[in-house]
């Protein structure tokens, strides 16, 4: 179904605000992030822009819908922070290269007490629907990803957003654990990505009765500890079969650590990240459910609506690439959409 297209020559008018601000709900609904802040910032800006008594009844609307609980009561936020990822994710400025093999790049950059470690590849053989599978899920990821001993779900929000707990336990070196909240922003249509934005999970973001694990207490040659993790991934689908990654992670290093425990982290932690993601949704695209737990995950009730979910709106953007008119051509409509929005008189 064709979507409303605000981004007209003309300024918005007073029939359509209601109209616009539908679109920015059903576009936060979608966790379109992006596309929901800039809409709702030309919105919000022609509601203030308005005299008051004609504005009145918008401008009480998209106060609740701003308020606690609302329904665009986060979008300006990850908003901030969806584009703030994709910015940090394609700059190079300042990033030392550590490894380039088998198609995958790893740089790093230690600054102010902080190690950031980027990675990208693209990765060939795998459907991209599975890869935003394998990970969205969290209590799987003991099973390939690399340092991770031990894994959980806190708590299952909606397919594009999870609470996760992850434990780190290098024998003679650390135990470390990570608890994480995730989120997805998809911009496939401006961007042809999605990203994941994943920051250091607060209590108050979990329901009653859902609480974080206490923090590890066995020492090995550094203090155990709970890293505070700042992770953003683009996913850009490129084929049917291909999608290219661009992972980072930043987190405090404490000063004394030194370079051989540094090379642990890059070296094996990191330098295989890809390889075994890809080694898991082989097996997703082999379909055998007794060789892969995340197929065996997909025939689980909530793991069938996640994949659902992802599939509904992979999909068709994967299927429209390389077609005339296709997914670059939405793209390039939408950012001149986009463009105009920006220019809106909002009168």
């Amino acid at each position: 179904m064709a979507e409303p297209n605000f981004g007209g020559g003309d300024a918005l008018r007073p029939a359509q605000l209601g109209e616009a601000i539908d679109h920015a709900v059903f576009l936060a609904e979608e966790r379109r992030y992006i596309e929901a802040g800039l809409l709702l910032e030309r919105v919000r800006a022609f509601v203030d822009g308005r005299p008051a008594r004609s504005a009145l009844a918008s401008r009480a609307r998209l106060d609740t819908l701003l308020a606690r609980g609302g329904a665009l009561e986060l979008v300006e936020a990850r908003r901030r922070t969806a584009e703030r990822a994709l910015v940090d994710l394609r700059d190079d400025d300042g990033w030392v290269l550590y490894a380039d093999r088998h198609g995958q790049r790893t740089r790093y950059r230690r600054a102010n007490g902080v190690l950031s470690i980027k990675i990208d590849a693209t990765v060939d053989g795998i459907r991209p629907a599975d890869a935003f599978f394998i990970w969205r899920e969290a209590s799987l990821f003991r099973h390939w990803s690399p340092l991770i001993s031990r894994s959980a779900m806190l708590h299952d929000f909606h397919p594009a957003e999870v609470a996760l707990h992850l434990e780190i336990d290098l024998p003679a070196l650390v135990h470390a654990d990570l608890a994480l909240h995730g989120w997805g922003c998809v911009h496939l249509r401006e961007a042809g990505a999605v990203l994941i934005c994943v920051r250091p999970l607060e209590q108050t973001a979990l329901p009653t009765g859902v609480t974080i694990p206490p923090p590890p207490s066995a020492r090995r040659t550094f203090p155990p500890q709970r890293v505070p993790a700042h992770i953003d991934i683009c996913v850009e689908p490129r084929s049917p079969t291909s999608v290219h990654f661009t992972y980072a992670v930043s987190y405090p290093l404490h000063p004394a650590v030194p370079t051989w425990a540094m090379n642990i982290i890059l070296g094996q932690g990191m330098a295989d990240l890809f390889a075994k993601m890809r080694a898991e949704a082989v097996k997703m695209a082999a379909g055998d459910v007794a060789a892969s737990v995340h197929l065996a995950r997909m025939r689980e009730p909530s793991g069938k609506a996640a994949a659902r979910w992802l599939s509904d709106r992979i999909d068709p953007f994967v299927a429209s690439l390389g077609q005339p008119g296709g997914a670059a051509g939405e793209k390039a409509r939408v950012s001149a959409d986009t463009e105009r929005w920006r220019r809106w008189p909002f009168r």
